[in-house]
Order: structure tokens, then C-alpha cells, then sequence
């Protein structure tokens, strides 16, 4: 369906249902066009839709196509209604101001997103990673030498600034490192950890929380070499898990924790251990983390 003109005075609606269109006349396959937005902007899961058309001039909004094809899936038809139905929600306004809310509300129940987010970003993963990959808000590289570990310098998604620490002390160097991050609604933050130059494999253990309870709301998955995946996504367990072999049965993990609540920001903590066997053996306990099947 072409843009309903009775939207085109709401920024990312317009950018994004457009780049939807061209997507659509293009013949492109859906992970080939996926792929090209997230490799224009790596950082667009971590950007509420509603605030997409304030970055890169307008171009980020784009990539949200993405998020119009999951819903025009799970409701087939929806955008053919969807402006309709957000007037109609709106009281018959057409003012940017009051129909942009109600098509942000028709999104999020045409794509019945509270249910379905967490599908969406688990297809994202698959197409995306490891190319072109996903902006990081944090990470660890482990060597036999070193452990290094890499953090934002501020809060904002997408700024380039990062501090990284290198830490050869064996024993800070088997310390679990917590990262604190908030996620807007309906957005995704993504960390990941990476072997280095490694001799002996290292045991990856991942929890996470959301604000202080143990939380499922996370895709891992684990990259062979260069652009192979070893696994799909799989959700991570409450009680978090230890990932074991990275240099050895893989060479890294990526994490997606994501907010499928679309009006409230959520808060998580991400605890990474990266630990080598002796570690490993003696900080475990008859209750210790499930390891990954």
C-alpha cells in the first residue's frame, strides 16, 4: 500500500513505511536488506522507533521497515489499515502530535509486539551477526596474557566514544564483569566476548538481571570463526549458564537483551565471567549455573 498522506506529517512512520515500499519493489531478500540497514546503522535496535527520525538526518528511521515487515506478518494486511485505524483511535486528529502516538500504539498491537519483540530481535541476530554485526554497548576479549574489557564512555546509543581496561592480574583477572545498562521501550542493547590469542580454552559465564531479579529477556549465541555462527540464538536461562570452549569449540558470544515492554525503559545488569579451568573448578559449587546443551 502507498503512504497514507494523512501520515506523512509523522517522521518515522513516513521513513519508515517509504524504505518499506522501496524494499518491497526491489525483489531484495528480506536478511539481504536487513543486513544493508544494519550495516548503515548498527546501533538502529537500540533506538525507540518513535525517536528513530531525530538520528542521521532522518535516516536511521529507514532500518524500521524491519519492524513494519514483522508486523505486516503477524497481522497480514495491517499496513493496508494501519493509518485508518490510528486516526480513528485519535479521535479523527491528523496532527502529528496526537496520530503519531496512535500509530505507535497500532505497531505495537498489529505486531502484537509485547509477544513477538523478542522473535524479532532473535531473526535480527541471525541475519546480522557476525556481518555486519551490532553496535556494542560493551565487551570482553580474552588472551592468554590479558583480559580486556571494553565499556561506552556515555549513555548514548551510537556515540562512538569506549574506555577499555587491560587487566593482567590472574586473579582480578577471574573477577565477573557487570554491565549496567538501560533499554528503552522496545529496543535492544547487545555485548559480546571475544577470544584473542588463545592457547587454552576459556569457559564463558553469562547471567543477567533486571532491576535486581534474575531475567530471562536475552538471545546468546555463539560465532565459530570470521563470518560462520556455531549456534542460532538461544534464550538465556533465568539462572543464567557457563558457555565452555570459547578458543577452542568457538570464538565468540554475542548477547542481545532486549525490552519488550513498549512504554516503559527497563534496567539490566549483564554479568560476564570468563574463566579458565582451574578457575572454573574451584569457584563451583553443587550449586552452580546449568551449562549450555
Amino acid at each position: 500500500p502507498p503512504l497514507d498522506r494523512r501520515a506523512s506529517g509523522v517522521p518515522w512512520w513516513k521513513a519508515a513505511h517509504e524504505a518499506w515500499i522501496a524494499w518491497k519493489a526491489s525483489g531484495v531478500a528480506w536478511a539481504h536488506a536487513l543486513r544493508a540497514a544494519m550495516a548503515r546503522h548498527p546501533h538502529l535496535l537500540g533506538v525507540p522507533v518513535q525517536e528513530s527520525a531525530d538520528h542521521d538526518g532522518g535516516r536511521l528511521a529507514d532500518g524500521y521497515f524491519l519492524l513494519l515487515e514483522h508486523a505486516e506478518n503477524r497481522s497480514p494486511g495491517f499496513l493496508v489499515a494501519a493509518v485508518a485505524r490510528a486516526v480513528e483511535a485519535a479521535g479523527g486528529s491528523c496532527d502529528p502530535a496526537v496520530l503519531g502516538p496512535a500509530l505507535y500504539e497500532t505497531l505495537v498491537a498489529g505486531g502484537r509486539l509485547v509477544e513477538t519483540y523478542a522473535e524479532f530481535v532473535r531473526d535480527v541476530m541471525i541475519a546480522a551477526i557476525p556481518n555486519p554485526g551490532a553496535w556494542l554497548d560493551g565487551g570482553v576479549t580474552e588472551s592468554d596474557d590479558a583480559t580486556v574489557v571494553v565499556v561506552r564512555t556515555t549513555g548514548t546509543v551510537g556515540d562512538p566514544g569506549e574506555r577499555s581496561e587491560r587487566i593482567t592480574e590472574p586473579r582480578e583477572r577471574g573477577h565477573d564483569r557487570r554491565f549496567a545498562v538501560t533499554a528503552a521501550p522496545l529496543t535492544t542493547r547487545f555485548f559480546a566476548v571475544h577470544q584473542g590469542d588463545l592457547k587454552s580454552p576459556r569457559d564463558v559465564e553469562l547471567k543477567l538481571t533486571e532491576a535486581g531479579a534474575a531475567s530471562d529477556r536475552a538471545w546468546y549465541l555463539t560465532q565459530r570463526t570470521g563470518h560462520v555462527l556455531h549456534s542460532e540464538p538461544r534464550r538465556l536461562p533465568p539462572a543464567g549458564l557457563v558457555l565452555p570452549g570459547l578458543g577452542r569449540d568457538f570464538a565468540a558470544v554475542w548477547v542481545a537483551i532486549f525490552n519488550p515492554d513498549p512504554r516503559r525503559a527497563a534496567r539490566f545488569e549483564l554479568s560476564v565471567g570468563v574463566k579458565g579451568p582451574g578457575q572454573l573448578a574451584s569457584g563451583r559449587s553443587p550449586f552452580a549455573r546449568p551449562r549450555a546443551h
